[in-house]
């Protein structure tokens, strides 16, 4: 597939992922969750659960999903089975979101701001003690995101 080809396909984000799976599915603590979406949602992000959300991350491929929104805070999606790594990775993309005002952004900055979010990963996974499994997850995505960077 063209590198062109693979830019235009960034609008789903959960395919763009299929092509590097396997991340060691350690989940988050529940306590710990249900903090995070009480903090969020105090701060007005929407994080939309439920049999409805799981089945949309599901056609999609996904546990997470951070959706970028114009002008205000995204959506945070989140199955019952989301890792403790997927749940950072969305928590860095709102994180990114706010830092460039809530504007949208274009395939090459997204592609960018992927690379940001997988090293941001590396180290946090290394201060928090994640497993092999994990770690390896954030090499691949971070080598399959520098590759998707035009020359």
């Amino acid at each position: 597939v063209a590198k062109g080809d693979r830019l235009a396909e960034l609008g789903d984000a959960a395919r763009v992922m299929k092509a590097i799976e396997g991340g060691g599915n350690v989940p988050m603590e529940a306590g710990k969750l249900e903090k995070i979406i009480a903090s969020l949602e105090k701060q007005g992000v929407t994080v939309d659960r439920g049999a409805d959300t799981e089945r949309r991350l599901a056609s999609m491929g996904a546990d997470a999903a951070y959706m970028w929104t114009e002008g205000e805070p995204g959506i945070i999606s989140l199955k019952a089975s989301a890792s403790r790594a997927e749940v950072i990775e969305e928590l860095l993309h709102l994180g990114q979101h706010r830092k460039l005002g809530w504007r949208g952004i274009d395939n090459v900055e997204r592609i960018e701001l992927e690379i940001e979010a997988q090293q941001r990963m590396i180290k946090i996974g290394r201060r928090m003690g994640f497993n092999e499994a994990e770690m390896a997850h954030f090499d691949r995505a971070l080598e399959y995101w520098r590759g998707l960077l035009p020359q």
